[in-house]
C-alpha cells in the first residue's frame, strides 16, 4: 500500500501507539503462541490502513482513529491464530450446541455430554470456545460464515463516526443498538445476552438481522448516490 508523503508522516509520528498496544497484548498473553513482534507487525498494518483511510477533514483526531485500527488489527490477528489451535472436534461440538439453541446456563455439562455423545472435557472445551472472543466484533458471526460484524458494517476497522455507519446505527431498534455497541466494546455474545436478559443464541440471531438490515441500507444508499 503506497502512501502519500503527508500520510506517511501520520504513520511515522504514531508508531508509539503500535508499540504501546503490542506490548499490552503481549503482556496479557504470555502463554499464547504469539509474542510482541507478532502483535507489533499486526499493529503496524492497522496503523498503515488507518493512515490510508483517514478523513483529514474530520474533526476526529488521527490518533483516536488510529488507536481503534491498531487494536482491531492486533485482536483480529490474535483471534485468527488462536482459532488454529482449537481442535476441529471441539468446533463441531460448539457448532452443534449453537445450532440446537441449547440453554447452556440451564443444562448441566454432564447432560450435554450425554446428549452429544462426547466427553465432559469436550463439552467444557466447546463451551470455552463459544464463550471466548471468537464471538466478538472481529470474528465470524457464525461458525459456518466467515463474515464478521466489522465486515458486515462495511469496513474492517469500523468507526461509528463514519457518516453512513453512524446513520445506519441510528435506524436500528434500541436493543439492536445496544448489541452493536456491546460488540464494539469487545463484549462476547454471552455477556451481551446476560446484560440484556436473553440467550446468546438470540443475540446471534439478532446480529444476523442487523447484517441483513445493513446490506439493505447500504444498497439503498448507493442507489440514492448513483441514481
Amino acid at each position: 500500500m503506497r502512501l502519500t508523503e503527508d500520510r506517511h508522516y501520520l504513520v511515522t509520528e504514531n508508531m508509539g501507539l503500535v508499540s504501546k498496544y503490542a506490548n499490552k497484548m503481549a503482556m496479557a498473553n504470555r502463554d499464547a503462541a504469539l509474542d510482541y513482534e507478532d502483535f507489533f507487525s499486526a499493529g503496524c498494518m492497522g496503523l498503515i490502513h488507518a493512515a490510508a483511510r483517514f478523513d483529514t477533514t474530520s474533526e476526529l483526531q488521527f490518533s483516536t482513529y488510529a488507536t481503534r485500527c491498531i487494536i482491531g488489527q492486533i485482536k483480529r490477528h490474535k483471534n485468527k491464530v488462536s482459532q488454529i489451535y482449537v481442535p476441529v472436534l471441539v468446533k463441531e461440538t460448539a457448532a452443534a450446541i449453537t445450532k440446537d439453541g441449547l440453554d447452556i446456563d440451564g443444562t448441566s455439562i454432564k447432560d450435554m455430554a450425554a446428549r452429544y455423545g462426547v466427553t465432559i472435557k469436550r463439552i467444557k472445551d466447546a463451551l470455552h470456545f463459544i464463550d471466548s472472543n471468537v464471538y466478538s466484533a472481529d470474528a465470524p458471526i457464525t461458525f459456518d460464515d466467515e463474515t464478521t460484524l466489522l465486515d458486515t458494517l462495511g469496513t474492517p476497522d469500523i468507526d461509528p463516526t463514519v457518516p453512513l455507519v453512524e446513520e445506519f446505527i441510528e435506524t436500528l431498534k434500541p436493543r439492536e443498538q445496544q448489541i452493536v455497541k456491546g460488540l464494539l466494546d469487545d463484549m462476547t455474545m454471552r455477556e451481551i445476552g446476560v446484560y440484556l436478559g436473553v440467550s446468546f443464541q438470540r443475540i446471534g440471531a439478532q446480529i444476523k438481522d442487523i447484517r441483513m438490515k445493513w446490506l439493505d441500507y447500504e444498497r439503498k444508499s448507493n442507489e440514492v448516490s448513483y441514481g
